[in-house]
């Protein structure tokens, strides 16, 4: 899953990939989450938060993004 089918080093990554694991025999797919940009805002500091940067994730943050 990812959030795009362009850009990016994760979408460049999955495109190899997919084709990659379907040639060698396990089938695989390549899916898109649809969502408002505010969830994909929470997620991007959510992806920064695990690579040591600061999040605040405040109770409207936490209901958008579940």
């Amino acid at each position: 899953m990812n959030s795009t089918y362009y850009r990016g080093g994760v979408a460049e990554l999955l495109s190899s990939l997919t084709l990659l694991t379907n040639a060698a025999g396990i089938r695989t797919g390549w899916r898109v989450i649809q969502a408002r940009p505010d969830f994909f805002s929470i997620t991007k500091k959510m992806h920064n938060a695990l690579q040591g940067g600061d999040i605040n994730l405040t109770d409207l943050k936490m209901h958008i993004y579940e």
